[in-house]
């Protein structure tokens, strides 16, 4: 996905005063996408009366500041300075007080706190909790029969209804739910795995990357459900914009119709043979598999496709 806000902040509470106790500091939250720069606000603007003399950004568990700035000494330049745990990654904006971090990591998150001394007033206390987040990667919808629905699928009303919505990667995982236009269908979701040091390299793709899958069961179809897509959504954050996939239920009257085509008579060794089956009729197209005495079959199978026919054929050698 492609947005053109990547960063966003949630203003919490939001002080403008001067705040002596770190207790009463006002708190903000941050969202920030792995590997993408955050800006952590400290929220004041100095005046020429009443100018910040020293700047210090602290993190949560530690006993020095993370990055400091000090503005007494004008004449010989201000002293900045950042600690080893950005690995020159920090910067510092002089007008705002802002801390800029670029490609930002989960090691990054935890909770800031921002403090400014002034010459003849109280310390003023801004606390941060960064937030950092991974989109969930990719939604797909399957049928009940594992196979992928694009767009639409046949059904019919008062028949019932097996759609599975997975979304894979994102940090925290997403909330995985479906939807009948504005009303929610299914918040459950069944199947969940999660985030581990070993999945932290896997890629989109891969099979160890973190999923979460939510089944929707629908026992028949009304005309409430033919006259609005049905559409999943995944959201791992109150602030970035979802994934979402939706499918369109096609009322039909035609069922799943198959039919097979092999050869007759007498087969002869050394020879091949094509053994054909056709399906059609219904969307998403069933999932085919052979089977010989108990055996599935896997190897000499071709899928051609005509018109809206499924044609799955067998080579036997």
């Amino acid at each position: 996905m492609a947005y053109s806000l990547r960063i966003i902040l949630i203003l919490l509470i939001l002080g403008t005063s001067y705040v002596s106790s770190i207790d009463e500091a006002p708190l903000m939250a941050v969202y920030a996408i792995r590997g993408q720069t955050v800006r952590l606000p400290c929220n004041w603007t100095s005046s020429p009366e009443n100018p910040v003399i020293l700047v210090l950004w602290y993190k949560s568990g530690t006993k020095t500041p993370v990055f400091s700035g000090d503005l007494r000494s004008m004449d010989a330049g201000s002293s900045w300075r950042a600690s080893d745990m950005f690995e020159g990654r920090a910067n510092f904006t002089k007008e705002d007080w802002v801390l800029v971090v670029k490609d930002v990591n989960y090691s990054d998150q935890g909770e800031y706190r921002c403090r400014l001394d002034f010459p003849g007033s109280p310390t003023h206390n801004v606390k941060v909790h960064l937030h950092v987040v991974d989109e969930p990667h990719n939604i797909r919808i399957y049928s009940m029969g594992g196979a992928v629905v694009e767009r639409e699928a046949s059904v019919q009303e008062g028949h019932p209804l097996t759609l599975s919505c997975r979304a894979t990667g994102g940090e925290p995982l997403p909330n995985v739910t479906w939807w009948s236009g504005s009303t929610l269908l299914d918040s459950e979701a069944e199947e969940r795995q999660v985030m581990t040091s070993a999945l932290a390299t896997a890629t989109p793709n891969s099979p160890a990357t973190p999923y979460v899958t939510n089944t929707l069961h629908i026992e028949a179809l009304t005309k409430g459900h033919l006259a609005q897509n049905l559409t999943c959504v995944a959201a791992n954050t109150p602030v970035l914009r979802p994934l979402t996939a939706s499918v369109f239920l096609r009322q039909t009257d035609a069922e799943l119709l198959v039919s097979m085509d092999a050869p007759t008579g007498k087969l002869q060794g050394d020879h091949e043979y094509d053994v054909k089956c056709r399906a059609a009729g219904v969307r998403p197209p069933p999932i085919v598999t052979w089977w010989l005495r108990g055996n599935r079959l896997t190897e000499n199978v071709d899928v051609i496709y005509l018109n809206d026919m499924k044609v799955f054929v067998l080579r036997v050698i």
